[in-house]
């Protein structure tokens, strides 16, 4: 078995997932992340710019897009009544 290298690591709704150097969430070939937005209902910046600003050194926060199963989807939904943040760095 293959053994992964996980570079990164987020946070949200209090659970911690690692992520590989092609933005696959727990190793998971199905579930990528997508972006980030620093602003509910704007525009995201994508895996690729995310990912030179991790290396950069950079802390990323703001609300996450995943893509499961080819399906490009917002983390909504309620977090101690408020939408969950992600908070994304490098290993």
């Amino acid at each position: 078995m293959k053994k992964r290298h996980f570079k990164y690591e987020m946070r949200i709704r209090g659970a911690i997932y690692k992520i590989d150097g092609f933005g696959r969430i727990g190793g998971s070939k199905s579930w990528k992340v997508y972006g980030v937005s620093s602003r509910w209902n704007s525009r995201p910046i994508l895996w690729k710019e995310l990912k030179k600003q991790l290396d950069r050194g950079k802390t990323i926060e703001g609300y996450l897009y995943d893509v499961d199963h080819g399906t490009i989807r917002f983390w909504g939904g309620s977090y101690f009544g408020k939408l969950p943040k992600v908070i994304m760095y490098k290993l």
